[in-house]
């Protein structure tokens, strides 16, 4: 069961709704986005929302910790009911803030043989997201990677196995909770076989319910047995539950009420994937968009593009009984109750004074060079580095980028030049090869030698950033039959390359220092490979 719903009798839930008039209850379930770095406009903006309106919660996105807390304390200040403060932080705030830490990827954590380790991360920042003011992460994913080019997820899933997506899922989420986090299970019924971005149109998960109770519902079902607070519905049309045209799952009750609640038996909080996305926003006007949420069960409307126009909609669909004021109250009830399960209704917000410090312990450092070591992987054949002493590192060169504007990914993706510095010291012979057409590549090495592949972009999309001159030097390196690559990104990117199926290919999935000094140590001889590849690479 949800450990929030203890609370929703509690005395200050009913005498905090008791207060509040139908139009303040429907302002509770809308939660709004905030930037830390947008200045003084945007910032008073959301004040006036908050103090016009009085929205239930704020999700932030990019900024740095000192300007979030600090903006944090003025908006809980201006509020009269605690604000709900949320964060979409899947492998730490490093995601959305400048100088915060970064943990692995979900891809990494999926390879990790010791469940114990994602419990220990999503503990450590769980009490980062305290220190920050924080009380709901946006995670972990749920999603059940079946899809190598699948451009939204990938990297963000523990992997193509359902068993093993429950597993590091149950761990994550227990961690988060443990320290007082609502956990955020999504992408519901499961973004992880889908062609399409969400973020730009309405994908289509086109399975019957054999196979989505047998792949996509299994790691939600053992999340809601072992307690997961909420979960969000996907802008997934899924035929098999909801056949109507440009509804998506989040827009639809069938899928939610029918499948999510009854079916599955979830009884916490149900929240948006963000309304602003084209998924929604392409099919549905704002207004609509927040009162066809509401009306297919969720709690929390996330990232409405219109307040006011919500507010209107959903006011003017409770005169005329298109909304139920007793569900309305429930639905207020539940995020109230979250708020007293997470402190949030009597909780100081915490003081800047030693933030650096306390976001970077230590501790954290250490876990997160423990969870890379503790990543790495050989692929479908297991190498040897005794006998090599040169490594010829490959640093793709990616071009342009189209992140939406709440995105911030693949900050500090690392140089193949770290690597290769890190084995030079120990006398390895190494070189530097760029992807830029008027590079050439080495000659044939007459000795066993190791080839690294770095600065891949995360997302499957345009071939991992490669171009094809890219690709076509990658092969022709790979041609002469390196004894090992090692790969610092995703193992799908192998799909696009050819002639690696004979050799041997320890993933490291990411750039970033802590990956390359574990793979560092690996070659060197100093740490054993202990992970295990949880995503399929055709080959």
């Amino acid at each position: 069961m949800p450990p929030y719903l203890s609370f929703l009798h509690d005395p200050w839930v009913e005498s905090t709704l008791a207060t509040l008039t139908p139009r303040q209850q429907m302002a509770q379930l809308l939660h709004i986005a905030g930037w830390s770095n947008r200045g003084q406009e945007h910032e008073e903006d959301l004040l006036r929302l908050i103090e016009h309106y009085g929205i239930g919660g704020i999700i932030f996105f990019q900024g740095t910790p000192e300007r979030q807390l600090e903006l944090t304390r003025r908006y809980q200040a201006a509020s009269s009911v605690p604000l709900l403060i949320s964060i979409d932080a899947e492998w730490g705030l490093g995601m959305r803030l400048d100088d915060s830490l970064s943990f692995p990827h979900q891809i990494a954590l999926g390879a990790i043989q010791n469940d114990q380790l994602i419990y220990d991360m999503g503990r450590d920042l769980g009490q980062q997201c305290r220190r920050m003011g924080i009380h709901m992460n946006f995670a972990p994913c749920v999603d059940v990677n079946v899809e190598a080019t699948n451009p939204v997820i990938g990297f963000r899933s523990f992997g193509s196995d359902p068993q093993l997506v429950a597993r590091k899922a149950k761990a994550y989420m227990e961690g988060l909770q443990d320290a007082g986090i609502l956990a955020v299970a999504k992408h519901f019924p499961g973004h992880g076989d889908t062609a399409v971005d969400s973020h730009h149109d309405l994908p289509t998960l086109p399975h019957s319910m054999v196979r989505l109770e047998k792949i996509e519902f299994f790691p939600f079902r053992q999340l809601i047995r072992d307690g997961v607070s909420a979960i969000m519905p996907g802008h997934l049309r899924v035929p098999a539950i909801d056949n109507r045209p440009h509804i998506g799952g989040t827009l639809s009750a069938p899928l939610i009420q029918d499948v999510l609640k009854k079916h599955l038996g979830f009884e916490g909080l149900v929240v948006t994937d963000a309304l602003d996305m084209k998924g929604v926003t392409k099919h549905h006007p704002p207004g609509d968009i927040e009162l066809k949420a509401f009306q297919a069960g969720n709690h929390i409307l996330l990232f409405p593009s219109d307040v006011r126009v919500a507010l209107i909609r959903l006011e003017r669909a409770l005169e005329n009984g298109e909304i139920d004021l007793g569900d309305l109250r429930n639905r207020c009830r539940h995020i109230l109750a979250v708020k007293r399960w997470t402190d949030a209704y009597v909780e100081a917000v915490p003081g800047s004074a030693a933030l650096h410090e306390d976001l970077h312990r230590p501790e954290s450092i250490s876990l997160i060079s423990e969870l890379h070591a503790a990543s790495i992987s050989w692929g479908h054949l297991t190498g040897v580095f005794s006998s090599i002493s040169t490594v010829i590192g490959f640093q793709n060169v990616q071009e342009g980028g189209d992140e939406l504007r709440h995105h911030q990914l693949s900050k500090g993706a690392g140089a193949a030049l770290y690597f290769l510095d890190k084995l030079k010291a120990k006398n390895w012979t190494s070189s530097l090869v760029y992807s830029s057409d008027t590079e050439g590549i080495p000659e044939v090495i007459d000795q066993p030698w190791v080839l690294s592949i770095h600065g891949l972009a995360v997302k499957a999309k345009d071939r991992f950033g490669m171009s094809e001159a890219a690709i076509a030097k990658l092969n022709a390196l790979i041609a002469r039959k390196p004894q090992v690559i090692v790969l610092f990104a995703s193992p799908y990117a192998l799909e696009h390359l050819s002639g690696w199926e004979e050799i041997p290919v320890l993933h490291a999935f990411q750039g970033v220092d802590a990956a390359q000094d574990a793979a560092a140590e690996i070659a060197l001889g100093r740490k054993k490979v202990i992970g295990k590849l949880s995503v399929e690479v055709r080959h």
